[in-house]
């Protein structure tokens, strides 16, 4: 229909300067025409200009993108300039312009003006250049800020081309927890919502990474030698990747037994280090002691000889030793169990006002620990609290982690509450060994008010 106004409107241009502009003697001739311009190009809008055509009364023009047939837009003007926005970035368009005559004119429109120009692309932001560093099993990805960029999407993948991660952020960093050990690729995009600007081209790194194994607890305990005929105090180390070190296991410092537990074999659960001489023949590993005589000790892996059992709290690691003529069974024993805690403790108590330190509290006390009536559970006697008896509360221990939850109490004819720091309704937390049981963070309650300080503690010795 724009096609067919133009040409509408140029016939009837045509007839009227035709039929008024002169007569039959008249000698009609075209305006004269002029050149034209891009006199302005964005990603989004061009402006085009063309000289003024002296007896041009107005200007017809039509606007399409270039080898397109269908026309954007047809007019009228009598300026000798025109803008259109809203376009496609980077796309070629064209504009066709004819002059037309004043009526009675002598003159009949001109031939076309006709130019060609495109919409410039839009600006492409910098491609960020990201940098890995790590912190133990932690990979710190960091780049520098791009300009224009609202915020930058990452993806992390595997060696194989499975996603392991991804997300965006406002932020220049982003942290992956407990890495395990592989090769990865980090792909990293600058993205902006500014006008006539796009998202940034992929940036990526290789991130070649070897697991640092983790130490998750480790206790003290009990080993006896069947080859010496003697025990003696050693640790043990557990880490996060099931492997263990026995620190000086012949009771010679830098002299330790590395294992770890095989999962896959039912029937040889217990193996020891790569490091140790290996002999194929009796399935034994040779391991050095540190001592004189004897100078290195063979265990016996196979056929569940050597066997480990428990936790932090509580367990025992049974190995088949030999050397030359003799063997026997070692045994390192260590940890306690829940029974262990049963008995008379020191409870001592600083219930330190947060308020008024004049009405600083404090209470000791001998006091019998008692089982409690579900497993892993204990009886403990609380320090009384301005004048409240606060008597006794249950607490679950948790033996792998050594440490305990207690309910809120309440006490006072149930008008306070004794329970975590954050609120009425938090549980209490605290750890427990053979020697000590320790209150971490708690608060006393009432009518929504706390009142203790971070100063109050409740600890149990003997």
């Amino acid at each position: 229909m724009k096609l067919h106004k133009f040409i509408g409107l140029l016939g009837a241009a045509l007839f009227i300067s035709a039929m008024t502009g002169c007569s039959d003697d008249d000698s009609v001739t075209p305006l004269d025409k002029s050149d034209m311009i891009v006199d302005d190009a964005t990603y989004s809008s061009l402006t085009f200009r063309w000289g003024k055509v002296d007896g041009a009364r107005q200007y017809s023009y039509q606007f399409a993108k270039s080898g397109s047939s269908t026309i954007l837009e047809t007019g009228l003007t009598k300026d000798n300039h025109i803008t259109f926005t809203g376009l496609d970035h980077d796309t070629e368009y064209t504009l066709t312009v004819l002059a037309y005559a004043a009526v009675n004119s002598d003159h009949t429109t001109s031939e076309p003006i006709v130019l060609s120009a495109r919409t410039t692309d839009l600006t492409t932001l910098e491609s960020p250049q990201p940098a890995w560093s790590r912190e133990a099993n932690t990979v710190i990805v960091q780049w520098q800020a791009v300009d224009g960029a609202r915020d930058y999407s990452y993806t992390l993948t595997d060696a194989d081309g499975n996603e392991i991660d991804s997300g965006s952020t406002y932020d220049t960093s982003v942290n992956f927890t407990q890495f395990a050990t592989g090769q990865y690729t980090f792909s990293l995009v600058a993205q902006t919502t500014q006008e006539g600007y796009r998202n940034s081209a992929p940036a990526q790194i290789s991130i070649d990474f070897t697991r640092e194994r983790e130490e998750l607890w480790r206790t003290a305990g009990k080993y006896t030698s069947a080859l010496l005929n003697d025990t003696w105090d050693a640790t043990l180390v557990a880490y996060d990747d099931n492997s263990y070190t026995l620190l000086s296991w012949y009771g010679t410092d830098g002299y330790n037994l590395e294992f770890s537990i095989d999962q896959t074999d039912a029937n040889d659960m217990f193996r020891l280090g790569s490091e140790y001489t290996y002999d194929s023949a009796t399935d034994t590993y040779s391991v050095p002691t540190g001592l004189t005589s004897p100078a290195s000790v063979g265990v016996q892996a196979s056929g569940n000889r050597c066997a480990m059992e428990g936790n932090a709290g509580k367990g025992s690691v049974v190995l088949a030793v030999s050397s030359g003529s003799s063997s026997g069974t070692d045994r390192f024993v260590w940890g306690v169990s829940i029974e262990d805690f049963i008995g008379e403790w020191n409870l001592s108590a600083g219930m330190l006002d947060a308020y008024d330190s004049s009405y600083d509290e404090y209470y000791t006390s001998t006091v019998t620990v008692s089982l409690g009536s579900e497993p892993n559970t204990l009886v403990i006697p609380l320090p009384n609290y301005y004048g409240y008896v606060l008597g006794s509360s249950t607490i679950v221990v948790d033996l792998d982690s050594m440490t305990f939850t207690m309910q809120p109490f309440s006490f006072g004819n149930n008008t306070w509450i004794l329970s975590g720091a954050d609120s009425s309704t938090t549980p209490i937390t605290g750890t427990i060994s053979a020697n000590k049981i320790e209150f971490s963070g708690f608060q006393a309650w009432n009518d929504g008010w706390d009142y203790l300080s971070s100063d109050s503690y409740i600890t149990y010795t003997r």
